[in-house]
């Protein structure tokens, strides 16, 4: 029926569709334009070059750029058959069409190369009806000035259909689905799934949290665990393995292992994620309302001294506690099932434990208060946090007891001493 419908767009364009034609060319499946009166296709077979060829002819399984080429090309056929939007696509031109239909399209993976995977025709034109929809409304409305009508509008459904953008136009995620749900889909061509595996091997690139906490960062065949375990991802039979573990299906998000009778799966760490094995310099406050002091990899708690991080299969661990995410801000941390977060102090005045008056190494008296810094006889300093570390002169707080404080200037060391209490 869709088929139907399509060929029943295509003939009500008349000698108008017979125009565009002749002005493209034939917008074949690989992106090319060729001659509408005949040739040979993308497989080298011989063809009528006519719109009645196979819908699925271009159904194999293909990765990368070769791959998303192909599908860019069947949507922009059916893009052209609409009366709608054809003159949209007149206006943008054959190339920067394919361009942006293809990006369009890797919204789907959230950016990522386009896995190999077998996209018939009739899937596009079953969500066609729901993607020209979402086209023609966004059209409808106020765009950028100065871009082209039709590149923006693609680019607007491409953010709010992608994972990324949350899904938030149905039409465009309920495709972006379906074409996720194509990977690793099952051919037994062994040379096919050679290919297959090796397009997928690209979706693995970056930097992934398993399921039993360690970190993994794929770059090309290479993958290092925790930062230090260096392994080869091979291609045996069609599939990725990596350490005996063979990889199964995966959205780009997330990847299931399976070794013997085990599973495992990866979680992909986007770049707000930061490193889990290092917490950053800072004063932080505790859930307890317990006051620490990070420097160095090393945490001074005010009333009960210093202690140091260890690392454990890539995120950092306290007194038992371990790492599960970080921000600029907060550090959450989980142990036996509980769970603790600390917050960032921004402002001296945020960081209590300072107030009070103390004595220099040098024997100056300074008084902290309100957030700002008193010295005896000269009057007002600045002390601010820089860095996320009080910072006074060139000098950096390293360390905050209830009776000192420890400062650090390149080589140099001085302590301050309470002298209130």
């Amino acid at each position: 029926a869709a088929e139907a419908a399509t060929q029943a767009r295509r003939g009500s364009a008349g000698d108008e569709e017979s125009t565009t034609q002749k002005r493209w060319g034939r917008l074949d499946s690989a992106g090319i334009g060729s001659e509408a009166h005949g040739g040979s296709d993308a497989h080298g077979e011989q063809g009528s070059g006519s719109e009645q060829s196979d819908p699925d002819a271009y159904g194999d399984l293909l990765g990368g750029e070769a791959g998303v080429a192909v599908v860019a090309g069947m949507f922009a056929d059916l893009l052209l058959a609409e009366p709608s939007l054809r003159r949209y696509c007149e206006a943008l031109g054959r190339q920067e069409l394919l361009e942006h239909l293809q990006s369009f399209l890797c919204g789907a993976f959230d950016g990522a190369a386009w896995p190999a995977v077998h996209v018939k025709r009739t899937l596009l034109e079953s969500h066609f009806p729901d993607l020209n929809a979402a086209l023609r409304e966004t059209l409808s409305q106020p765009l950028p000035l100065g871009e082209d009508m039709l590149a923006a509008a693609l680019a607007q459904l491409r953010e709010r259909g992608s994972p990324a953008g949350g899904g938030q136009d149905a039409r465009v995620a309920r495709f972006y689905e379906a074409l996720r749900d194509l990977i690793f889909f099952a051919s037994n061509r062994k040379a096919t799934l050679r290919v297959q595996a090796k397009t997928n091997v690209q979706i693995l690139e970056g930097r992934w949290r398993s399921s039993d906490g360690r970190t993994a960062v794929v770059d090309g065949a290479t993958c290092v665990l925790d930062g230090k375990d260096r392994q080869s991802l091979k291609l045996q039979q069609g599939s990725i393995v990596l350490d005996g573990w063979v990889a199964g299906s995966t959205n780009g998000r997330s990847v299931q292992w399976t070794k013997g009778g085990q599973h495992m799966e990866w979680t992909r760490l986007n770049s707000g994620d930061g490193d889990l094995s290092s917490v950053p310099h800072g004063v932080w406050k505790n859930s307890s309302n317990l006051v620490c002091t990070v420097h160095d990899g090393v945490c001074t708690f005010v009333t009960k001294g210093a202690h140091k991080f260890t690392v454990e299969r890539g995120a950092a661990v306290l007194n038992g506690w371990r790492v599960v995410s970080i921000t600029g801000t907060s550090v959450r941390w989980e142990r036996s099932g509980g769970s603790m977060e600390w917050q960032r102090l921004q402002t001296i005045a945020e960081i209590e434990p300072l107030v009070g008056v103390w004595r220099t190494g040098e024997g100056a008296i300074l008084t902290v208060a309100r957030g700002e810094c008193h010295v005896s006889n000269k009057g007002l300093i600045g002390l601010a946090v820089k860095d996320g570390l009080p910072a006074l002169n060139g000098w950096t707080a390293t360390a905050i007891l209830e009776k000192a404080v420890r400062w650090r200037k390149g080589d140099k060391s001085m302590e301050w001493q309470r002298i209130d209490s």
